[in-house]
């Protein structure tokens, strides 16, 4: 098994760039996109079998906090416009379902068993030892390798 930890920023000041997406503009003009510009760095960790099957995913977000808010390790099909409450804050609970809002992230399929996307937190976003032991005690818990 492997994994290969790399780092990310939700800064997308710097990336000129949304998704991919082209943009056509009058020449001579710089078309006006709005991104996130807020520093929120974490590192993701993919775990792989020898075969080059995913065996797990692992995001250790950036943070003081000892535990990773519910809407932080949501998966979320960013090509659906969230539904909002009154107040104009995405209302999680009417954005769960199908083509929404997905509790847990990315799912993996590996030796049989569904393994959950893992998140942590720690201050510097990046992975301790003691993370390392609670993935591969999990690993242990779902009885993933023979």
């Amino acid at each position: 098994m492997f994994a290969d930890e790399t780092g990310c920023n939700t800064s997308q000041k710097k990336d000129e760039h949304v998704g991919g997406t082209k943009l056509i503009v009058e020449n001579g003009t710089v078309p006006q996109v709005m991104s996130l510009d807020t520093d929120h760095k974490f590192t993701l960790l993919p775990f792989t079998s020898a075969s080059g099957e995913a065996v797990c995913c692992v995001v250790i977000f950036q943070s003081k906090t000892s535990s990773v808010p519910m809407q932080w390790w949501m998966g979320i099909d960013a090509s659906v416009t969230p539904i909002r409450g009154s107040n104009g804050e995405v209302d999680v609970e009417q954005n769960i379902g199908e083509g929404r809002f997905h509790p847990g992230g990315p799912k993996c399929k590996y030796n049989g068993k569904e393994v959950d996307c893992l998140a942590y937190t720690t201050e510097s976003g990046g992975i301790t030892g003691d993370i390392l032991v609670e993935i591969l005690t999990y690993f242990d818990e779902i009885d993933l390798f023979p």
